[in-house]
């Protein structure tokens, strides 16, 4: 008989998992009342159906996005002018990223070597690759972000925003540590 209700309530809990967020909280905190349903699970479900959800929308719509720019430039200046802006923000692109990222590394090892920690380092050497791995996918918007995600001056802004985003996840216990991040 538990088994059936179980059933029954998640098969509609799925149902009513693609509204909002709001909504999902609302929705557990109804189930919540239920005893046979484990209550981490619940939360756990939420944030992976958001996640999946957000992935689903970064895999879909950013392609659509980009594909849909590139054919109006195309129209506006040329089918070979489109490629050739593709091409060269792809050699720009990775001559910067080789750039920066032997720079971090050098900075990497020179703190190692001064015994400090090289969390700043190791931080700039994420976006960099994140900033390459951008630039490696076909599109002007990707290129941008990957462009700003190499460039010294828009990568300290980048990492002040990851480093207030890690602070809020380790005050909200999203991300339990026994570490500080120190603000600049």
């Amino acid at each position: 008989m538990h088994g059936i209700l179980l059933l029954i309530t998640w098969i509609q809990f799925s149902k009513l998992i693609h509204q909002s967020k709001q909504k999902c909280c609302t929705i557990t905190k109804i189930l919540l009342y239920l005893p046979i349903i484990n209550v981490t699970l619940i939360f756990e479900f939420c944030k992976v159906k958001e996640m999946l959800f957000r992935l689903i929308l970064l895999f879909t719509l950013v392609p659509l996005i980009e594909l849909s720019l590139l054919i109006e430039i195309g129209r506006q200046i040329g089918l070979f002018s489109t490629i050739a802006i593709v091409i060269i923000t792809g050699i720009i692109g990775a001559y910067l990223a080789k750039y920066e990222g032997f720079r971090v590394i050098y900075r990497i090892r020179q703190d190692m070597s001064q015994g400090r920690i090289p969390a700043e380092g190791l931080l700039d050497g994420v976006i960099i690759l994140a900033g390459g791995l951008l630039l490696l996918t076909p599109g002007l918007i990707t290129d941008v972000i990957g462009f700003l995600a190499l460039i010294p001056l828009s990568r300290h802004y980048i990492k002040q925003y990851l480093k207030r985003k890690f602070k809020q996840k380790i005050d909200s216990r999203e991300i339990y540590t026994y570490y500080t991040i120190d603000d600049e």
